[in-house]
């Protein structure tokens, strides 16, 4: 998870460093990418730059586009793809583990009977402390265990609940094995974050989706959605490499791609 994780910095108008956000490196057989959110990546794409878990710094340049479904329901997705350029992709995979599509878990069919047990890692603002005297940044990545959360209103938020999964979340957890309740950090900067679960075996962690925001509700509505890993991969064989995706579970979207700026 950590080795494939990236998180994104930028600088104010003062000059003053700032952590913005989290992001997840992919690979094909050509090409490196960097997936995110769509409402991140269209604020900061021109002002920001990511730094790998070795504290590599590198600038994610190449031609982007953010995810949609149609005009009318274009904020379903909030998926934002980077297609590195070659000479990056070269430079960041000697520093980092790109996943490959093995790593990812595609078509999942959720129901009660498959509650897996769910890992969400990233980078929050709040654990990120930068030291403008000293020059320096002290970054602590979260590791959030959780499971789906299946009485979650998709319509009263406008989600699909075919396209995001719903996640409980509880800012207070009791840990049994030292009788201590631990408030959990703010989520802020945890945006584009991995959603994890094992596979069978329990030896390796898969990727399913990527976090996007955290609803602030009642319960059984307060939840942390992510969005379907399917997008990213569907975005990356039809729309950047042009190819026919081969599993026929993609047939069924009607997706839009919009670059976000122009290929150099």
């Amino acid at each position: 998870m950590e080795s494939c994780t990236v998180q994104f910095f930028s600088s104010e108008e003062n000059g003053k460093l700032v952590a913005v956000g989290t992001g997840i490196l992919l690979k094909t057989d050509e090409f490196g990418y960097l997936v995110t959110t769509k409402h991140f990546w269209q604020e900061w794409y021109d002002k920001t730059y990511a730094v790998t878990c070795t504290g590599h710094r590198f600038n994610p340049q190449g031609h982007s586009i953010i995810i949609g479904m149609d005009e009318t329901t274009h904020d379903h997705v909030d998926q934002a793809v980077i297609q590195l350029n070659p000479g990056v992709y070269k430079e960041v995979s000697q520093e980092a583990y790109f996943l490959h599509t093995d790593d990812l878990i595609i078509d999942f069919e959720l129901d009660s009977t498959n509650n897996l047990n769910i890992m969400l890692f990233g980078y929050p603002n709040s654990k990120t402390k930068i030291s403008e005297v000293k020059r320096n940044v002290l970054s602590d990545s979260y590791l959030y265990y959780t499971r789906f959360n299946f009485d979650f209103n998709f319509e009263k938020f406008g989600l699909n609940k075919h396209d995001n999964y719903a996640l409980a979340y509880n800012k207070k957890v009791h840990r049994k094995f030292d009788n201590q309740t631990r408030i959990l950090p703010l989520i802020e900067g945890m945006s584009g974050s991995g959603m994890w679960a094992f596979t069978d075996t329990k030896t390796h962690c898969m990727l399913l989706g990527i976090l996007i925001e955290r609803i602030y509700d009642h319960s059984p509505n307060q939840a942390l959605i992510c969005t379907r890993i399917d997008f990213a991969l569907h975005a990356i064989i039809k729309y950047f490499e042009k190819k026919n995706p081969e599993n026929e579970y993609f047939e069924k979207w009607s997706l839009k791609y919009s670059p976000v700026y122009p290929e150099e």
